[in-house]
């Protein structure tokens, strides 16, 4: 007995180790994208754990709780003193803690990552060697440590477990829950009823998905009870094992049910202090976040050739299809035919349902997934390990069917086949299907299923790159003379790639245009050229250019980087930098943005500046933007102070809203930006640009309708499609607001293109709102008085109901 028992734990040690070993080499070689928030949160689960603020051990509604007790102790055995030298809770939107650690310790983030990557390689490899327990007593000795290490072998098992992240062991845990439940389920023996609650709490802490478990374990029970109902309970397991236990009464099965039920709450709410002092409101907020969460990506997904807000029903099923490996594929072939004829080992009641329990898993957790509109091929990855068993329980088949004595007759020669070894050849088949995977290393995410074409036909069909490779773009980055003070523009820049950058300035991001102001390089990214972020002009201007360097993976070119230094911004992105230079305070004027070159008086228009800080802004400090005249004088001036926290994009942006007024005559003017404070006077202001205004069109009147005339109107030459005609009249007679006049402008066909109404008063102001898809060329301003009690219209000295003003001039603004 004692020697049976050192010879299982002996087993277990080596499937550990083979589970431990893909997971744990080269874990500082490259970042994912989110394992950044998940560091973040890590730090503020222990910063919030050592100052006892336990509703902040929330940080995340997937939970997490796991991850983040992983990555605190990645903490603990690398900056065990964080919970007191940190200022306090950091947000994981920004890099900020990042930040901290390299200005005030000497500790990194990805030292940091690292310890908590092989904290939580550890947890998933113990994880999964515990599985071969119940599988022995399930599928037989043999079958479960090929099975065990079928699934640590797993490419996409093996890729997604190696990174500070929910994925990788939330598979582990809810394969174990559900193989002691089964276990349990079959056998009756009530302890693995309790182990399997137990890690079924721990995989509820890990990710929501594993909830799926409890409809899954009702299903099973209801099943079992059925067979008692139905079928005589001497008779279910004629061709067990003898150490079989016999399956639980209907009594046990309901009180096991509840016991698991039971200790999977306990563990879910003893591991986590935010239950322990608000249970009610962390559940109802878990609800709510969860609820957003999987109704859509912030980013648009990609599948099938084209991006899309929800790839739909067959997204699961594809990229099975190209996650998978061919052994697997082929293994749950032979299972179908297996379990058809009921061959070895599918001959065993106990190993059909165990195949069918895993297959009902899979299926309901796929369709159960679907319903979220927000997919990705990573959250399918519990499946993986179930259907891994059934495959190796298919080739099991195969290979015990080679093992028959059989005969092949060519003519009147019969020939005997040699049989096949049973053991070592069920070990090829588990290599192989490693094999596939370690050929990628250290990038196993770039495995794809050669069967559907690899990665060349993955990348046309799902979305391809989590991060990988962008560490080398960062070591050719390092390698450029000014790699100190580099500016770059990258997407999944905050982690992936900053990680590994000399340069400390920030990573510009994609989605402000900023970092066409200031970038020396840009990183671009497969997945961000596949869904076109951040717009489709983007991404085509960088595929017009060539790279100065390309990261490639196999047959996948994962990041293109372009040099971006004395690039003009394209036409495009709207931004003009012929003014751009030092003003005062340590800013620099980086570059602006203006509707358009040509104003009117009376217009209003929206200019932008982006201000480059050399130093951070002080409280104090004023933006003064002024609009002078040709002769130099000043006709309007706005004043904002500048706020240090509007720091954007490593840049601050300021809006000023400048009125040209209305009798402005017609000229070149100029806007003129400065900075006041910090001790400076006004001396140094810098021209931003200069434009043309053209006065309005003023036009005398005569036009008479016997109550009322107008004498004057005043308007604009030429309007931009989208924008408003202003109209002002002058009248005379009956202005008391008895009557009204309604303005119009009509196209050459007489289609009233917009129309304002107003009472007829001494001055009138009127705009017009003109379209924005109205077609350029020449319009009228025609106006018709009328009684606004009858609504009759009064007819003009020449008899007509609608009198014309003037002509004007609708043009496109994007001309």
């Amino acid at each position: 007995m004692q020697r049976t028992v050192w010879q299982t734990w002996f087993i277990i040690v080596l499937l550990f180790l083979a589970a431990w070993a893909p997971r744990a080499l080269a874990l500082a070689r490259f970042v994912t994208a989110d394992e950044r928030l998940w560091l973040t949160r890590s730090a503020n689960f222990y910063y919030a754990l050592a100052h006892g603020d336990l509703p902040a051990t929330f940080q995340r509604e997937h939970p997490g709780v796991t991850v983040m007790w992983a990555g605190m102790l990645g903490f603990l055995t690398t900056f065990p003193d964080y919970a007191n030298r940190a200022p306090g809770y950091f947000s994981w939107d920004q890099e900020e803690l990042e930040s901290w650690l390299h200005t005030q310790t000497a500790h990194t983030p990805l030292a940091l990552l690292v310890a908590g990557r092989s904290w939580l390689a550890l947890a998933i490899a113990a994880a999964i060697a515990l599985c071969y327990l119940p599988l022995r007593r399930l599928l037989g000795a043999t079958v479960a440590a090929a099975a065990t290490l079928f699934v640590a072998w797993d490419p996409f098992f093996v890729a997604l477990s190696r990174q500070l992240h929910p994925d990788g062991l939330v598979a582990a845990l809810t394969l174990l829950a559900l193989v002691l439940f089964l276990t349990w389920l079959f056998e009756g023996r009530r302890h693995d009823a309790v182990t399997a609650g137990v890690v079924m709490g721990l995989a509820w802490l890990t990710k929501t998905p594993a909830f799926f478990l409890v409809s899954v374990g009702a299903l099973l029970v209801l099943a079992a009870l059925a067979r008692w109902h139905f079928s005589p309970p001497g008779s279910e397991y004629p061709s067990e094992p003898t150490n079989v236990s016999s399956p639980p009464t209907p009594r046990a099965l309901l009180s096991g049910f509840l016991l698991w039920g039971a200790l999977a709450v306990v563990t879910f709410v003893a591991l986590w202090p935010a239950m322990w002092v608000a249970p009610l409101h962390t559940l109802l907020r878990m609800a709510t976040e969860m609820r957003s969460y999987v109704e859509g990506h912030v980013n648009p997904n990609f599948f099938w050739g084209e991006t899309t807000a929800d790839p739909g029903p067959w997204f699961y099923p594809v990229a099975y299809w190209f996650r998978t490996t061919p052994v697997t594929l082929l293994g749950l072939v032979t299972a179908g035919f297996g379990i058809y004829r009921q061959a070895a080992p599918f001959d065993r009641p106990t190993v059909r349902r165990t195949t069918a329990a895993l297959f009902l898993f899979a299926l309901l957790f796929t369709v159960g997934m679907t319903f979220g509109s927000k997919k990705f091929d990573r959250y399918l990855l519990p499946i993986f390990p179930a259907l891994n068993i059934i495959a190796v329980l298919g080739w099991v088949a195969a290979i015990k069917w080679g093992m028959q004595n059989r005969t092949v007759n060519v003519g009147d020669i019969s020939y005997s086949l040699v049989r096949i070894p049973y053991t070592p050849l069920l070990l090829v088949v588990v290599f192989l299907h490693g094999l596939l995977g370690w050929l990628s290393y250290p990038y196993y995410l770039t495995y794809f299923n050669p069967l559907a074409g690899g990665s060349r036909v993955a990348e046309q069909v799902l979305m391809v790159g989590w991060g990988e490779g962008l560490e080398q773009a960062a070591d050719w980055l390092n390698q450029q003379p000014d790699a100190s003070t580099m500016q770059v523009v990258a997407w999944y820049g905050d982690g992936p790639l900053s990680y590994f950058m000399r340069s400390r300035e920030p990573v510009f991001s994609f989605w402000a245009p900023q970092y066409w102001l200031g970038a020396d390089y840009a990183v671009v990214y497969i997945s961000q050229w596949q869904r076109q972020i951040p717009a489709p002009e983007v991404i085509d201007f960088f595929r017009g250019r060539q790279p100065v360097h390309v990261v490639k993976a196999g047959n996948l070119e994962l990041a293109r980087i372009y040099d971006l230094r004395d690039q003009t911004p394209p036409d495009f992105t709207a931004l003009y930098t012929e003014s751009s230079g030092m003003i005062d305070c340590g800013l620099r004027l980086a570059g602006y943005t203006v509707g358009q070159r040509a104003f009117l008086a009376g217009d209003r228009f929206l200019l932008r500046l982006y201000l480059d800080p050399e130093r951070q802004v002080a409280t104090g400090d004023r933006g003064v933007v002024r609009l002078v005249a040709p002769a130099g004088h000043e006709l309007w001036h706005s004043e904002q102070m500048l706020d240090p926290r509007l720091l954007a994009n490593h840049m601050y942006v300021y809006d000023h809203e400048i009125v040209v007024p209305a009798d402005t005559p017609a000229g070149t003017y100029t806007v003129t930006v400065a900075v006041q404070g910090c001790g400076e006077q006004l001396e140094r202001e810098r021209v931003v640009t200069a434009f043309e205004i053209e006065a309005s069109k003023t036009v005398t009147l005569d036009a008479d309708w016997g109550a009322v005339r107008l004498t004057e109107a005043g308007v604009q030459p030429a309007v931009a499609a989208g924008k408003n005609v202003v109209v002002t009249m002058n009248a005379r007679g009956q202005v008391d607001g008895s009557l009204k006049i309604s303005t119009r402008l009509v196209d050459a066909a007489g289609a009233v293109v917009a129309q304002a109404d107003e009472f007829i008063t001494k001055e009138i102001d009127v705009e017009l709102p003109v379209p924005p898809e109205t077609e350029p060329g020449a319009y009228k301003v025609v106006v018709v008085v009328y009684d606004p009690e009858t609504l009759h219209p009064l007819p003009d000295a020449a008899n007509e109901f609608a009198t014309p003003l003037t002509g004007i001039e609708i043009f496109d603004e994007e001309e």
